[in-house]
């Protein structure tokens, strides 16, 4: 059984040997401004039930991009980061680069939280066939203690490994 849909909807069903090579896909519908594909090859071998979903994506490339910073905009600009960020590499068909410049979040997203809080700017480009957009966006990554009060210190005479947060806090 295989299944061709359309944005949740089922345009055609097939009863198909398995085996065979599916090289006969249906045309997509058209919708203004957006260009569509099949989610599988052609001549793909049939060897269990498919449900093949069709993707479109935005035919004007500046329009892509523009959709593409929003989302990043939304979704990261201007946020407390106080563990691991999930930095998107594909947004709406596009590839996103990210660089932090920054030892406490890496280009890959790992936070190695400063001892306080402390404001970064991570720069990311869109880069959508042959068009790239370059911006940055602002991240408050949360640290471990605020210092704007006195810092009591002492020597610790006890083997470093022995140290834990407990033994700090008391």
């Amino acid at each position: 059984s295989i299944k061709f849909i359309v944005n949740g909807e089922i345009i055609e069903e097939r009863k198909v040997n398995k085996g065979t090579v599916l090289n006969d896909l249906p045309d997509l519908p058209h919708f203004e401004g957006y260009l569509g594909k099949w989610d599988i090859e052609e001549d793909y071998i049939v060897d269990k039930d498919l449900e093949i979903n069709a993707s479109y994506i935005i035919e004007n490339k500046e329009e892509q991009i523009e959709e593409t910073e929003s989302f990043i905009l939304e979704k990261y600009n201007n946020i407390e980061v106080n563990g691991d960020l999930d930095f998107e590499n594909r947004i709406n068909y596009c590839r996103v680069e990210w660089e932090t410049n920054s030892i406490f979040l890496t280009n890959d997203g790992v936070f190695n939280k400063p001892y306080e809080d402390l404001e970064i700017n991570v720069t990311y480009t869109i880069i959508c066939s042959n068009l790239t957009s370059t911006n940055s966006i602002s991240l408050m990554l949360k640290g471990y203690k605020d210092l704007s009060e006195n810092i009591a210190s002492a020597y610790v005479y006890r083997e470093y490994y022995n140290l834990t947060d407990k033994f700090f806090e008391t």
